[in-house]
């Protein structure tokens, strides 16, 4: 996987997990783009977006995907 993972919990919760204990900016900006996204989509709807976009590429990391790209 990348850097980190964003894992909304429901509610207004959200986990982010990094690999590292001093993570990018750019990894964080990224990740907080994730949250926005959730917010945006809601919690089932932001799950669903992101496992069809690695189910239609048989890749974990769908970085060519749009709900990748927009971060």
């Amino acid at each position: 996987m990348g850097e980190a993972i964003t894992l909304p919990v429901g509610g207004r919760r959200v986990l982010i997990l990094y690999k590292s204990e001093s993570p990018t900016a750019a990894t964080m900006h990224h990740e907080l783009c994730h949250v926005r996204q959730y917010e945006r989509m809601g919690l089932v709807r932001y799950y669903l977006a992101h496992l069809w976009a690695r189910v239609r590429t048989m890749n974990l990391l769908a970085r060519n995907q749009p709900i990748e790209a927009e971060c």
